[in-house]
């Protein structure tokens, strides 16, 4: 099912965009400490209680309904540091399962930008000295 491409439809704004910065996430499928058991009360952008919990594909063409996504660029989301490898696996799951936008683009961080390729990566950076 590819569930992305249904954004790409005409809908209420029909300027092409792409999305440059997005998350994902499955509470099941690893451990996302602060939204897990690290919550930061004092996180500098303020209550971040209401997206402790998984957001999926549905939830985010749900969010993005009426617009024309073309493309998007994932950006990790915050899995512990020892499952980065394992977050960008997921997400090529995720993609198998619940396609992509039109021109599919990720991005992966620290060990899991130096070492491993997949067939949607198209960059990445290195964060918190990975």
């Amino acid at each position: 099912m590819d569930l992305l491409k249904t954004l790409s439809a005409a809908g209420e704004f029909a300027t092409p965009i792409v999305d440059a910065h997005h998350h994902l996430w499955d509470l099941k499928a690893g451990r996302y400490p602060t939204k897990q058991d690290q919550y930061d009360k004092n996180f500098f952008l303020g209550d971040y209680r209401a997206i402790c919990r998984d957001y999926m594909p549905s939830d985010y063409v749900e969010a993005l309904k009426g617009f024309d996504v073309v493309g998007s660029v994932h950006i990790q989301a915050a899995r512990a540091m020892d499952e980065q490898v394992a977050e960008t696996e997921w997400l090529g799951t995720v993609k198998r399962r619940f396609g992509s936008p039109q021109k599919p683009a990720a991005a992966l961080t620290g060990r899991a930008f130096r070492f491993q390729v997949t067939p949607f990566k198209r960059g990445g950076r290195s964060d918190r000295g990975s």
